[in-house]
């Protein structure tokens, strides 16, 4: 007897388990409602062979209603629809898209898709122009006008070695320079020639981290100061010798009281140098 209680009080216990793993998702799914009408987006109802549009549920009634559609094409040999709704078009033609609410299947919408042959008309690629530091990488972006063409964007750099610049369109600064970054489409417009755009991109030299060459303390030799400048490193060179020497203040140093850039937790700031940490 002992052993079945045993036996049972196991296998609840299991079953608790696994409705609280459950549980997340099951108060999810209860929450949402079944909607009474849903209202759609579409990027656009003409699109081109290879071409696409996007059709996504805009609004719901009521509104804390579910939004979790399915989607279905009258002819896919003319036009497939994805399960997020991104409709491709594969041959001229004309072809209608169902969507489904999953909570209520009554509840439904269709749009009418129709596929033909296009052509580019127009090509914008932002922004026209970058202003950038080493190391630095930026997004451009090419859109081609009309929506739901089919056409392919090429880059390239006219100097890579300054700023290079990938498949997607992002600009990576390499070098101080400029550069030409140029989108190209792939395909021709109805004149027979390839549209493009560019953009002009400026690369300046990195600043130095203000500090950053400081890491062993701040005080630094005469001799390594000679070096630095000979091997031409980015320095910032501070003269905290006292704000009123300026006659031999090293050439390009800024002048200012050592006090000033002392560690003001402290207690003897400004009274001397002994245990003073200065900081930058």
């Amino acid at each position: 007897m002992k052993k079945m209680i045993k036996k049972f009080a196991v296998a609840l216990f299991a079953a608790v388990l696994t409705l609280t793993a459950a549980g997340g998702s099951l108060t999810a799914e209860a929450a949402a409602k079944a909607p009474k009408k849903i209202t759609l987006k579409v990027t656009t109802k003409k699109i081109d062979i290879k071409g696409k549009a996007a059709i996504t549920v805009k609004s719901v009634k009521p509104s804390n209603a579910s939004k979790a559609v399915k989607y279905k094409s009258s002819n896919k040999k003319v036009a497939t629809v994805s399960s997020k709704g991104i409709v491709t078009g594969k041959k001229a033609g004309k072809a209608t898209i169902t969507v489904t609410s999953r909570k209520n299947k009554k509840v439904k919408k269709t749009v009418k898709i129709t596929v033909k042959n296009m052509k580019p008309t127009s090509l914008n690629l932002n922004p026209s122009s970058l202003s950038l530091t080493v190391g630095d990488k930026a997004e451009t972006k090419a859109a081609v006008k009309p929506a739901g063409v089919y056409c392919p964007i090429a880059y390239s750099s006219s100097n890579p070695s300054v700023a290079s610049v990938d498949k997607s369109g992002k600009v990576t600064a390499k070098a101080p320079g400029t550069a030409v970054v140029t989108a190209k489409a792939k395909e021709k417009n109805s004149k027979g020639k390839y549209l493009s755009k560019t953009c002009k991109v400026t690369v300046s030299k990195k600043q130095p981290v203000y500090g950053e060459e400081f890491k062993g303390g701040l005080v630094i030799s005469a001799a390594e100061l000679k070096a630095k400048i000979d091997r031409k490193e980015a320095l910032i060179l501070v003269d905290a010798r006292n704000i009123k020497v300026t006659a031999d203040t090293a050439q390009g140093a800024i002048t200012m009281s050592w006090q000033d850039i002392s560690d003001s937790a402290l207690s003897n700031r400004g009274k001397g140098r002994q245990n003073q940490r200065a900081k930058l």
